[in-house]
């Protein structure tokens, strides 16, 4: 079994990837299964979660993080600008990231 990444690029940023406790996991009163701290550069992903869900929840949280430096998230945008915006940088993420594809994909 592939371990998931300590670490992804996205963009000019490398992120950490951390393993925290449920009990660390709020915000504004709401559990969290994962949450991309933009500012310290880290993705926090709740700990004891299945396979499939880890993976789910990182993508996420790497969409999040290549999100956030090109598009404004209060903002309504149509498929089209998002597809755009988001394109190039999730390539070069998942070009940089061999382990972090290896970990999406396995089985």
């Amino acid at each position: 079994m592939i371990r998931m990444p300590r670490r992804v690029k996205v963009g000019a940023h490398v992120y950490k990837i951390l393993v925290k406790p449920a009990s660390v996991m709020w915000d504004n009163g709401e559990a969290l299964h994962g949450w991309c701290r933009f500012h310290s550069l880290e993705i926090w992903i709740v700990r004891g979660l299945p396979l499939s869900k880890r993976q789910e929840i990182l993508l996420h949280e790497v969409l999040h993080a290549a999100t956030h430096p090109t598009l404004n998230c209060c903002k309504r945008i149509n498929d089209e600008e998002f597809v755009t915006a988001i394109s190039p940088v999730l390539k070069e993420a998942l070009q940089d990231n061999l382990q972090f594809v290896m970990f999406l994909t396995q089985s």
